[in-house]
C-alpha cells in the first residue's frame, strides 16, 4: 500500500511538473529571457525524466512559475503604461494613423525589445514634442476641455486654471496642463458611474425637449407610414425612462456628499438646482 501510494504521489507530481514546465517554457519565450540559473536549464532544457521530483524541487518549480507570473504582469503592466504614455503623444502631435499602424504591427506584445522600443519612440516623440511647444499645448488644451465636460466641469472652475489662458508657450506651461489633465482623468475615473450616469440623464432630456419641439411642428401630422406612432412609442417610454434615472442620479449623488461631505457640483451646480434650471430654461423658451 505503500509503495502504491508513493508511484500515485509520482504521478500526479509528474503531471504537475510537465504541466508547469510547459507554463514556465512559454512564460520565458513571452519574456524574451533565457534560462539563467542551473534549475531553470533542468526544467526547461533537460528531458523529463531527468528531473528529480522531490518535494525540494516540486517547492522550487512552484516558486519560479509564480516569480515568471509576477514578472510578465509587471512587464504586460509596464507595456500598456508606456503605450498610453505614447498614445497621448501621439495623438498631441497629430500623428498619422499610417505611422501608428506601422509601428503597432512592428512591435506587438510586452517583450523586453518591444518595451525599449517603445521607449525610444517616447524619447523621439518628447524632442518633437518640445520642437512643436504650441501646437502641443493647444492640442492638451483641447484634450483638458473634453475631460472637464466629461466631468461636467463648470464655468468658474475652469476660470481658476490660469494657465489656459496664457500665451507663452513653454515647458513649465505644458507640465501644467499635463498635470490637470491626469487630475481629470484620475477624478473621472474615481467617479465614472455617477458621470455616466449623469451623461444618460442628459441624453434621456435632450431627447425629451426633441420630442416637444416636434410635438409644436403640425407638419409632423403629414408624415406617410408609421413615423407618428414609432414617435409616440419612443416619447412615452423617454418619459417613463428620464424621471426613473433622474431619481437614481439624485440618489447616488446625496449617498456620494453623505459620505465624502463635499458637494457633487454638476457644471457649477448642485445637480438638484441643475435639473431645476434646465426645466425652467425649457418652460422659459417655450412661452
Amino acid at each position: 500500500a505503500h509503495v502504491e501510494g508513493l508511484q500515485e504521489e509520482k504521478l500526479q507530481r509528474t503531471r504537475i511538473f510537465q504541466s508547469t514546465k510547459s507554463e514556465i517554457t512559454n512564460l520565458l519565450e513571452d519574456l524574451d529571457q533565457c534560462p539563467n540559473t542551473s534549475f531553470e536549464r533542468d526544467v526547461v532544457c533537460e528531458s523529463d525524466e531527468s528531473f528529480l521530483l522531490s518535494s525540494e524541487n516540486m517547492k522550487a518549480l512552484r516558486l519560479l512559475h509564480e516569480e515568471l507570473l509576477s514578472r510578465q504582469k509587471e512587464c504586460f503592466a509596464l507595456a500598456s503604461q508606456l503605450r498610453e504614455q505614447m498614445e497621448s503623444l501621439w495623438n498631441r502631435l497629430q500623428i498619422s494613423q499610417e505611422e501608428r499602424s506601422n509601428f503597432h504591427a512592428q512591435h506587438t506584445g510586452y517583450k523586453g525589445k518591444v518595451i525599449e522600443a517603445i521607449r525610444v519612440e517616447i524619447g523621439r516623440l518628447e524632442q518633437l514634442k518640445l520642437a512643436n511647444m504650441r501646437s502641443v499645448v493647444e492640442a492638451t488644451r483641447n484634450e483638458l476641455v473634453t475631460w472637464w465636460d466629461k466631468c461636467y466641469v463648470g464655468d468658474t472652475q475652469r476660470e481658476q486654471f490660469k494657465a489656459f489662458h496664457i500665451d507663452d508657450m513653454t515647458e513649465e506651461l505644458l507640465e501644467e496642463h499635463e498635470q490637470e489633465v491626469a487630475h481629470m482623468k484620475q477624478y473621472y475615473t474615481e467617479y465614472q458611474d455617477m458621470f455616466e450616469k449623469v451623461e444618460k440623464w442628459e441624453v434621456l432630456w435632450k431627447k425629451y425637449l426633441e420630442f416637444e419641439r416636434k410635438a409644436s411642428d403640425p407638419t409632423r401630422f403629414f408624415n406617410r407610414g408609421c413615423n407618428l406612432l414609432k414617435e409616440e412609442k419612443a416619447r412615452k417610454k423617454n418619459e417613463k425612462e428620464l424621471p426613473r434615472v433622474e431619481e437614481d442620479v439624485l440618489n447616488q449623488i446625496e449617498e456620494w456628499e453623505q459620505q465624502m461631505g463635499r458637494k457633487f457640483l454638476v457644471r457649477g451646480q448642485n445637480f438638484a438646482e441643475y435639473i431645476k434650471d434646465q426645466r425652467e430654461k425649457f418652460v422659459a423658451e417655450r412661452e
